[in-house]
Parts: structure tokens; sequence; C-alpha cells
């Protein structure tokens, strides 16, 4: 079968079908692959059983796959995996419950350098509920008044891993994890290096304050 796209919703979302990723996939059909991402925003591609290191592997080509910080989350066999589990608990902290990504939030956003892409394998799924949502922020970006896009020119936003404006609790880390990850700021509108199209950069669960304004001012923008 040849590899195929179709449309999954109106703003974004592309489904790939007649391709195996459980062998690397060759320039051409990566080349493809990507054009898709970068038209649909979110590229689902179903029914591909990968073991850990096919996983990495396949996923290569479409940028350096980066070891995750939370040592006690790391795929014990491949350190660029993020295991993400109804069980998770918060064990350097209370022990208490932990539901990752449970509000809006952008990938590693409290980094100096933030993930291009994120990448998720499901293996266990719910039959109802648990489901991942997408927002397209190009869109997001466009819905605004002209006066607001003005406004955003040049505002920059620090972001804090442990934020005081999170919505759900995070994960404890040793002091040592929280020191490689001190306070960044990042713009609040970002131009894609591939695309040249802008888009708002948020994440209610990082955003601390904006830069040069007081908290006031800044929680109503």
């Amino acid at each position: 079968m040849a590899l195929q796209f179709t449309r999954l919703g109106p703003h974004m979302g592309i489904a790939a079908e007649g391709v195996d990723l459980t062998e690397p996939p060759d320039p051409t059909t990566v080349a493809e692959l990507r054009n898709a991402l970068l038209e649909g925003l979110v590229l689902c591609v179903r029914g591909q059983p990968l073991a850990p290191d096919a996983y990495v592997e396949a996923m290569a080509p479409f940028g350096t796959p980066r070891p995750q910080l939370g040592l006690h989350r790391r795929h014990p066999e491949r350190p660029e995996i993020m295991i993400l589990s109804s069980e998770d608990r918060d064990e350097l902290g209370d022990g208490g419950r932990i539901v990752i990504g449970a509000a809006w939030h952008t990938d590693d956003s409290f980094m100096a350098v933030p993930c291009s892409l994120t990448i998720l394998h499901g293996v266990e799924v719910p039959e109802t509920g648990g489901d991942t949502q997408f927002v397209n922020m190009y869109a997001a970006y466009e819905a605004l008044p002209e006066a607001m896009k003005r406004r955003l020119t040049g505002v920059r936003v620090i972001h804090r891993y442990d934020s005081s404006r999170k919505g759900n609790r995070i994960t404890t880390r040793t002091p040592e994890e929280m020191a490689r990850t001190p306070d960044v700021d990042h713009p609040i509108v970002r131009t894609h290096p591939e695309t040249g199209r802008k888009a708002l950069y948020l994440n209610p669960n990082r955003m601390e304050q904006v830069v040069g304004m007081d908290r006031a001012e800044s929680d109503r923008l």
C-alpha cells in the first residue's frame, strides 16, 4: 500500500497510512511525513507496535531525541523515552497521584531550548477518556484583533518549572535537576523556522510573569 494521507479535522490533524515504522523510513518517506506534519500540525500513524529501540530509531529522522529529565520516569533502556501512566505518583514528594498533562500546555517551555516536536506512542489506551487533545496556535494567533497582535510584538514571558500559576500538581525533582532548569524567558509569539508562520506560545502550567510588567498587569494580559 502506497503512503496515503487523510485529514482528520478542519483545523489540524493528518493520518498517515501505508507506512511501517518498524523499519527506519527512507528519506523520501521521511520528507513526505514531515511535510504532512508541518501542514497538519498533528500527524497520526496508527498500528505501529514499536519496541523502545525501534521507536527511537524511527523517530530520529524528525529531530535529535533528547534524554528526559526526571530520572524516575525515564525508560530503563532508552533515556529519550518518558513513561506516562495512570499509576504515576510523586515518588520524590508526598507520593500523591500525578496526572501528567491534565491541563493545557506545551512541552518543555521551561527549558532554554524547548523541544521542537513531541512524539507519543500509546501502548495501553482506555476505550473512553484520557484522550490527548491539541490546539492550533497558528489559528489562535491569527484570530486575535490586530491591536492585540501589535501589543504582543516583542513581549516575552518568564517560564518556570514550578510556576505559581500552574493548574495541576507537578512531579517533585531533585535539587540537581532543578538546578539544570533555571527560569527562562520566551516570546509570547513565535515564528516557526520552517513554515515562517506566527503562533502564540503559551503554557499556563509554566508561565510565571510577563517580563517588564507588574504581576497584576501581567495576569490581565
